[in-house]
């Protein structure tokens, strides 16, 4: 090659290198001006305390003298962890800037004894995968009922862990709740049954920071009686995203939760997101009632403007939770979604028949003026109406192989449509992201396939599906 033609491929390569894709996608959505109704909940800035908002750039530090170390904490760090536990009332709460996913996936660790089973809801997030192969443990998933009319996913409730246990005794029982839509489940009631078969137990409340200081019937778990509660500071509760806690009410855990947490958090963490957090404590202890009247007035309001999607009991909603029900507009989720955001709206999420919008603790009016707007706009049925079939939910399928023992076997591609009793390798994570559809040593069937098929002609995607259609199994394994 001769050297004009290779100046001419470096001067290429430079030009490619003064693009920077991510940022100008960011850009380009932040002068859109859409309010936004989704994580994180400081919304755009405005729930963050003024002064650290405006230096953030020089807040980015590192382990310097006095700025302690989340590690082995004994000095500021320390001290805001502790203000954070007498918050709750936990014997101790842990930080991380590696997410609610980092949090759970150690108190997994620190919880159950290795090579174990452990009780995890059938909507589980996916960390837990990551969690049983670190572990070595063996999920039996408790199923979970679903909304009829728009086949949202709910809780399991205490009947059905108690079946469960008559079965078989697990090591650790986990809990999610509030659910992606803000479903919330009698957190108390199965805390009390795990007590009585000496079981421990783990909460998943990523989504419920801010029931801390709820004022209504809807607590947060942290009064619930749980061992553990992992909480995601930055969903609901004004944090840097990245931002969580862990909130740990058994003593017997502390020592494990902090070997396990050194094991699954960076060595480099964020200043930025462990301030957050430590603001974030302030203003829930100092105007977190306040914030949370608001706030629940404000998702009233758009409760009020729009139809929303009313659970069978004993569910309750999330009360800063609002899930509209797009078939009363005559229209999937997802085309409601994308109405909403050329309205000015930036839901959290939408699925084949609701849109999810996240009231946070830092409300302005603009939004239910926006969704009000919107309303009027859009003329509702009297009678909800669908224009397509909704994906068939499922529950839990056969689970073929150990995840550890998945996640160490050879994976082969092949077409969705030929998928039928292969054995899942890698995650299939439809919308809302994160709840796995199925996960690796799991048996695939026919009705997985059409529910992922019928997901992707309504609108939706999935994670696990290459843009050829195709997904990762393990080579040579079928269920047959």
């Amino acid at each position: 090659m001769d050297r004009s033609a290779i100046r001419g491929e470096v001067g290429e390569r430079m030009a490619e290198q003064r693009e920077a894709p991510l940022w100008n996608a960011m850009a380009k959505h932040r002068v859109q001006g859409l309010y936004p109704y989704h994580v994180p909940s400081h919304k755009g800035g405005r729930g963050l305390d003024p002064s650290f908002a405006a230096h953030m750039a020089e807040f980015d530090l590192t382990e310097l003298p006095g700025l302690d170390n989340l590690l082995a904490p004994n000095g500021p760090l320390a001290a805001a962890e502790a203000l954070a536990a007498s918050l709750v009332g936990a014997e101790a709460t842990y930080f991380t800037t590696n997410g609610s996913t980092a949090g759970l996936m150690a108190g997994v660790l620190a919880m159950a004894s290795p090579g174990s089973t452990v009780f995890l809801p059938a909507n589980a997030h996916q960390c837990f995968f990551g969690a049983c192969v670190l572990g070595d443990l063996r999920p039996v998933f408790l199923p979970v009922e679903f909304q009829p009319e728009v086949a949202l996913p709910l809780c399991y409730t205490a009947a059905t862990l108690c079946d469960s246990l008559a079965k078989c005794r697990p090591s650790l029982v986990v809990a999610t709740t509030p659910t992606y839509h803000g479903v919330c489940s009698d957190t108390a009631a199965i805390a009390e049954l795990c007590r009585e078969h000496g079981v421990p137990l783990l909460v998943d409340e990523a989504h419920g920071t801010h029931l801390i200081v709820s004022d209504t019937e809807v607590q947060s778990a942290v009064r619930s009686g749980a061992d553990v509660v992992v909480q995601s500071v930055h969903k609901t509760a004004g944090a840097l995203t990245g931002a969580a806690w862990v909130h740990c009410f058994n003593p017997h855990f502390k020592e494990p939760l902090k070997r396990a947490l050194r094991l699954v958090q960076s060595t480099s963490p964020s200043y930025l997101l462990l301030a957050s957090l430590d603001l974030a404590r302030k203003m829930l202890a100092t105007e977190g009632a306040a914030r949370f009247s608001l706030s629940r007035r404000h998702a009233d309001k758009l409760s009020a403007s729009l139809p929303t999607v009313l659970l069978p009991p004993p569910w309750k909603q999330d009360p800063l939770r609002v899930v509209v029900d797009a078939r009363y507009f005559d229209m999937s989720g997802f085309a409601l979604e994308q109405v909403m955001q050329a309205h000015g709206l930036a839901p959290e999420m939408a699925d084949a028949y609701t849109v999810t919008l996240v009231v946070g603790l830092s409300e302005g009016d603009e939004g239910c003026q926006r969704a009000a707007a919107l309303a009027e706009r859009l003329p509702q049925k009297a009678v909800p109406v669908s224009a397509q079939v909704a994906p068939r939910p499922k529950t839990c399928a056969p689970q073929v192989l150990a995840p550890r023992q998945a996640f160490y076997s050879q994976r082969v591609w092949v077409p969705l449509g030929e998928a039928k009793g292969r054995i899942c390798a890698e995650p299939l994570v439809p919308n809302p992201p994160g709840i796995p559809l199925l996960w690796p040593g799991q048996c695939i069937e026919q009705a997985d396939i059409a529910f992922l098929s019928e997901l992707s002609a309504a609108g939706g995607s999935c994670t696990g599906i290459s843009p050829a259609g195709k997904i990762l199994v393990i080579a040579g394994e079928s269920s047959a």
